[in-house]
């Protein structure tokens, strides 16, 4: 059951790192320097909150699979390997993204707000794209393991229906997001299937914690009345 509840500890960080450092409503090389010039400490714990929860994600994802190859060793196994595949790129690329504001927090930490060299300002717009692009990648990788998960949730019945048609859904946020991001359309559409993303994950987790209870609790009961049974 702890194991199923990693989803939950994953859903807390995200969410909490997020509101930490929400990124420039500027995009500018300037705006993006005074940015990270004046949140640089909250997007240096963003980075920590980031990596510690992906360490959960794929925790969680590890446990949904082994929970689908318990189930079907065929196809469930089958999806259930390319969901954890799909957790892990989505993962890496999102760390990835994240090291470069990391960066750029570090780099510009010590600089005086709406001071920057031309160097400065021309590094802060490169690394600034290379991570919007990686965290934009990132939505290819959690397309795959929702949309692996839930291609393998429905047929399975160990979780609700509703989750895996959910998920259906939430595959085709990521993918239009992922598109509108590549092409420099609006940050809000990251923003939504971000926040539909970490939501599917904790739905899926609490129902996965129930789902795993459920099926460890009758076991005790049941080998007392065989017992009792054979003895009488």
């Amino acid at each position: 059951m702890a194991a199923a509840a990693t989803g939950i500890a994953f859903t807390a960080l995200a969410l909490i790192a997020y509101f930490l450092a929400a990124g420039p409503s500027d995009t500018t090389a300037q705006g993006i320097a005074n940015y990270f010039a004046a949140n640089d400490a909250a997007v240096e714990w963003q980075a920590f909150l980031f990596g510690l929860s992906g360490v959960f994600l794929l925790w969680f994802a590890g446990t949904l699979a082994s929970a689908l190859r318990a189930n079907d060793p065929d196809a469930g196994a089958l999806l259930g390997r390319i969901a954890l595949a799909g957790a892990a790129a989505a993962t890496v690329l999102y760390l990835v993204g994240i090291a470069g504001w990391a960066t750029l927090a570090h780099l510009l930490a010590d600089a005086t707000a709406g001071r920057f060299s031309d160097e400065a300002l021309g590094d802060s717009l490169m690394i600034f794209n290379v991570s919007d692009n990686a965290l934009a990648l990132a939505g290819f990788g959690a397309a795959t393991f929702v949309g692996a998960a839930s291609l393998a949730l429905l047929p399975s019945r160990i979780l609700a229906d509703w989750l895996a048609w959910a998920g259906g859904l939430v595959v085709a946020l990521l993918v239009a997001s992922a598109f509108a991001q590549l092409v420099g359309g609006p940050d809000a559409l990251w923003t939504a299937s971000f926040l539909a993303f970490v939501a599917w994950v904790l739905a899926a987790s609490i129902l996965l914690t129930r789902w795993s209870g459920r099926a460890v609790a009758p076991t005790a009961p049941v080998e007392r009345i065989s017992a009792s049974a054979t003895g009488a």
